[in-house]
């Protein structure tokens, strides 16, 4: 007999990021697999517009981790042969029986990335989390070696990988940037290397080029774009999946010199759009991206300028990595994914 699942959504209610994106993809792609599937939800207004395909049942009240941990799990007390899917990091520790994808433990390895509260947090509800949740679901290979380094569970961890949305697969006409410009995907994070990524783009040889800047900064992270007064470095805010889309295409180069990653999805976003991508020297990149990246040293302002100023010169890199980008970003795919995640579920014994 399969079992009934149930999906967390909470994500609805937050900020779109990279862990949203995913849960929102998933869950698109779930609804096709099995059309059963319940969504439960806190009663708030939705950050995210693109489920009209899935059927949300709101319960109960509050939000956060205080609905998550202690009203959620009432919505099961009767239920039986049941998975709760939790899909953005977080899980019931209590009254649940959980299938979890942990995205990366930053929280753990980079404590300084977030605030002291949300660090205690996670530190306290992770570990919990792990003991109730079968399978447990990350999305890259050095994900799931940090899980098992940091948290020595012996539970078989699934790899179901990030993808690029259709949006970016769409061959729509999109609009041409006048102004040369190279890319930036939300840097507003200690391990987004901002700091490293202003000062390469200042030290560039050629000046013609403008360094755009999308997504805010978070609570922790103490910036203010006043800060910055150059009229080459451009900060446009949040933007739809349509304005990236065309950022991408239009962009010399998106450059992602992070310290460290889960997975890095601008990576294949941007590939899938044929920008050609400078990213960190980092064994999670070199899973995703393999030989479709132009590597650069992190800790180094200067090697990020120069792997820069190489693809403003050689025309020909620029394509031959725009061609393998492709190639490799075509490599995933949110409904294997999601029939990752859905087997997983189903093997498991309640």
């Amino acid at each position: 007999m399969s079992k009934k699942i149930y999906v967390n959504c909470r994500y609805l209610t937050q900020h779109t990021t990279g862990v949203q994106r995913y849960a929102e993809e998933i869950c698109k792609k779930l609804s096709e697999i099995d059309e059963n599937l319940i969504f439960v939800a806190p009663p708030k207004k939705y950050m995210l517009k693109n489920h009209t395909s899935i059927k949300i049942v709101n319960f109960g009240f509050f939000n956060g981790h205080i609905w998550e941990q202690f009203v959620l799990p009432f919505y099961f007390i009767k239920k039986r042969n049941y998975i709760l899917l939790n899909l953005a990091n977080t899980a019931p520790i209590f009254g649940t029986k959980n299938a979890l994808v942990l995205h990366d433990i930053q929280f753990a390895r980079k404590p300084r990335i977030h605030s002291f509260l949300f660090t205690a947090i996670y530190k306290a509800i992770i570990p919990l989390a792990l003991k109730r949740s079968s399978p447990i679901i990350t999305v890259s290979h050095e994900s799931k070696k940090d899980i098992l380094k940091f948290y020595k569970t012996k539970k078989e961890i699934i790899i179901a990988p990030n993808a690029t949305s259709e949006t970016f697969s769409s061959n729509a006409i999109t609009e041409t940037f006048k102004k040369k410009y190279i890319l930036s995907i939300s840097p507003f994070s200690y391990h987004k290397n901002f700091s490293n990524i202003i000062k390469s783009f200042l030290s560039l040889e050629d000046k013609s080029y403008q360094l755009i800047i999308t997504g805010t900064p978070n609570k922790n992270f103490n910036f203010s774009k006043d800060d910055i007064e150059l009229k080459n470095v451009k900060f446009i805010g949040r933007v739809t999946d349509t304005e990236l889309k065309n950022l991408y295409q239009h962009a010399k180069c998106l450059i992602y010199p992070s310290f460290s990653e889960g997975f890095g999805l601008p990576i294949i976003e941007a590939q899938k759009c044929q920008c050609p991508v400078i990213a960190s020297d980092i064994p999670v990149f070199h899973e995703v991206g393999g030989e479709s990246i132009l590597y650069c040293n992190p800790f180094d302002y200067r090697d990020i300028a120069n792997k820069i100023e190489l693809l403003i010169r050689d025309v020909s890199l620029c394509e031959e990595l725009k061609n393998r980008g492709l190639i490799n970003s075509e490599k995933y795919s949110w409904q294997r994914s999601a029939e990752k995640i859905y087997n997983a579920i189903q093997k498991q014994v309640i």
